[in-house]
């Protein structure tokens, strides 16, 4: 640190003697030499009248603190020696102890060369323990007064009278501007020797040691008696030089506001449980947390002591990383913090990757909160990227309310479900999200879903079996597939509407089952007109797999489709085994007045020509249709020999050939 100085004494009057630098300011080089020149001051008790005068030069940008002794040696009365140390504003929040200062005045002697004082004063600070502290040796109420008094400069003005030994109050003034950042500074002066009130600018300096008067005059705009005044004022009766330091670490937080250093030293002292609270370090951090948000609710203001907080390596001294980021996403934060500025996204996404089963239990704790902050929404909604399927399962199955959160926060968390390893249960808790508009856009997964519904028997409505079928492509196959791997599944009704929209994609699928159950082919002929384009375009063949149930007892729907649908294809192979599974059944059932009006219905528009008188007789109509057909088709009439399991009938067919 630079430091300049000047020499003021008797020269045919009193004057600059030497200097280091030379103001441009002449109204600042004029308060100097005003300043410097005798005050008055007369000790009491025949000690040596010298005292201090510190003040600020505003537009030099310097800070004077300088010392005056009575030259005793002129002849003529009144001549004072002034040495001046020039302090740069922008230095004197990184000054160690402002006491130490006065160890570089040096009072000048007739004879000596003044050269010593044209040159800059290179100052080194000093590091401080605990045994380097000078207890001051003044009343506590006076140094809480004057710290007071410091503070609101531009308000107070302090004058004590009736002062014999000055030597503690420079001990204590200089103390004072030890915790004191620049900002207030720059309103601070003070004298600890004179005969008559000061002025500086017109007003009254900030605190003035008077010889000339017996009684003190004080005014100061701050309760003196305050917590955070106490806790400062403790630590300079102690001779505490760190603390200071520290206070003004934060000088540019505190500016020139006394809330804002009352701010400040509330937060040092509740981390360091000064008043012996008894609270835990979680606790003090929660209400440092409090002091802030109302201290400095933007995000702009009280940055460094912000930063500091949230850093890391100082919070863990208080709580550990869950504890803070608790507190961090669910105390009424919202525009308090620089986010950026003390990058808290980055070290949350450090702690999520590396303690991953404790950061699902914060989530949860935050979930579970009164209250969550915009910076806790944020790493709710984020979390869907760093959780995995397995993850998300274990919020299903073991904290439904914190995955609800999340999904409605980032409903692309509906797609790392893992559908086919949870149970009923967990599938319809999650279903109502699912058909929430405000988070079925996010959700992809649809055949997964629609697996895990048949899988687990839940309940298929109309609205949702219309959603399975809109969104998945593959729903068809996966309710055949789901429905033909064992007899007793079935396609209930709501789906079979489904399937009736879809006749492509069940073509699509029958042509490649080698096999179907009953009920596969009950949702096939309920869902399918067999008069359909993609019917009759996907050939005869890919109806092989129902050949497989033609000794089985199937209900009538069944055998009236195939003979029905077997028609697209007059003479090919399949069609015709068709034909002859579903003949019989159906002939069978008229011959006793059982075919019902609907499946007669079906195929009678298929039905040859008889004669008039005959027209009652739907059996026969039904017998000459296959003879009529199969000798169109050229086979061989002795096929009809064995055409059915009823003897009788296959020679009924046979003379009607």
């Amino acid at each position: 640190m630079k430091i300049e100085q000047m020499l003021h004494g008797y020269d045919n009057g009193h004057r600059l003697l030497a200097g280091s630098v030379i103001l441009k300011n002449h109204s600042d080089m004029d308060t100097i030499a005003t300043l410097s020149d005798w005050s008055e001051y007369v000790a009491g008790d025949g000690r040596e009248s010298s005292y201090i005068t510190a003040y600020p030069l505003k537009d030099s940008r310097f800070y004077v603190i300088a010392k005056t002794w009575y030259a005793d040696e002129k002849k003529r009365p009144g001549c004072v020696w002034t040495h001046s140390l020039l302090l740069p504003f922008d230095s004197l929040n990184s000054l160690d102890d402002f006491k130490r200062i006065s160890s570089l005045f040096k009072r000048p002697s007739e004879e000596k060369d003044f050269g010593d004082y044209s040159r800059q004063i290179d100052y080194e600070n000093k590091q401080y323990s605990r045994e380097d502290y000078q207890p001051l040796m003044v009343d506590r109420g006076i140094a809480s007064l004057v710290m007071a008094g410091f503070l609101t400069a531009k308000n107070s003005s302090l004058t004590f009278g009736g002062i014999s030994n000055n030597r503690p109050y420079e001990e204590l003034m200089l103390g004072v501007m030890t915790a004191v950042p620049m900002q207030m500074l720059q309103y601070v002066s003070w004298t600890s020797g004179t005969g008559y009130a000061r002025t500086l600018e017109g007003k009254p300096l900030t605190c003035q040691v008077v010889s000339g008067i017996s009684e003190s005059l004080n005014k100061a705009n701050v309760n003196e008696t305050l917590q955070w005044i106490t806790y400062v004022v403790d630590a300079l009766m102690q001779g505490d030089v760190n603390q200071g330091q520290l206070i003004r670490m934060f000088a540019d937080d505190i500016n020139d506001s006394v809330e804002n250093y009352a701010a400040i030293v509330s937060v040092l002292y509740t981390l360091e449980d000064y008043l012996k609270t008894g609270r835990n370090g979680e606790e003090r951090f929660v209400e440092v947390f409090e002091i802030l948000m109302k201290a400095f609710p933007k995000k702009g203001e009280g940055r460094i002591i912000k930063k500091l907080c949230a850093s890391k390596t100082f919070s863990n001294r208080y709580c550990k990383d869950k504890s803070f980021f608790y507190f961090f996403a669910t105390l009424p934060l919202d525009g308090v913090f620089d986010l950026e500025d003390i990058n808290v996204d980055q070290r949350w996404k450090k702690y999520s990757k590396a303690n991953h089963d404790e950061y699902l239990t914060l989530l949860g704790s935050i979930c579970a909160s009164e209250r969550i902050n915009e910076w806790g929404m944020n790493v709710m909604r984020d979390s869907v990227d760093t959780l995995s399927e397995s993850d998300v399962t274990f919020l299903v199955e073991n904290d439904y309310h914190l995955f609800s959160t999340i999904t409605h926060l980032a409903p692309r968390l509906l797609d790392k479900i893992r559908w086919v390893s949870l149970s009923k249960k967990d599938v319809e808790n999650i279903l109502p999200l699912v058909l929430d508009e405000r988070t079925q856009y996010g959700f992809t997964q649809w055949g997964s879903l629609f697996k895990a519904l048949l899988e687990n028997s839940v309940e298929i409505n109309w609205q949702l079996a219309s959603l399975m079928f809109s969104h998945s492509a593959e729903a068809t196959k996966i309710l055949f597939d789901f429905v033909n791997l064992d007899q007793s599944r079935y396609v209930n009704y709501s789906l079979g509407m489904q399937l009736s929209r879809h006749t492509g994609d069940v073509m699509k699928w029958l042509a490649g089952a080698e096999s179907i159950t009953e009920n596969v082919a009950y949702a096939i002929v309920n869902s399918v007109d067999e008069k359909a384009t993609a019917v009759v375009s996907s050939g005869a063949t890919i109806w092989k797999p129902f050949l497989g149930l033609q000794y089985r007892s199937l209900r009538t729907e069944v055998y009236s489709f195939l003979f029905a649908v077997s028609f697209n294809w007059p003479s090919e192979k399949t069609a015709l085994e068709l034909m002859r599974m579903a003949f019989e059944p159906l002939h069978k059932l008229e011959s006793v007045g059982k075919l019902s009006y609907s499946n007669w219905a079906r195929i009678a528009p298929f039905m040859e020509p008889v004669k008039i008188w005959e027209e009652w007789d739907k059996c026969r109509k039904m017998r000459k249709t296959v003879v009529k057909r199969l000798k169109r088709a050229g086979v061989d009439k002795n096929v009809l020999a064995s055409f059915t399991s009823d003897r009788e009938l296959n020679e009924q067919l046979m003379r009607m050939w």
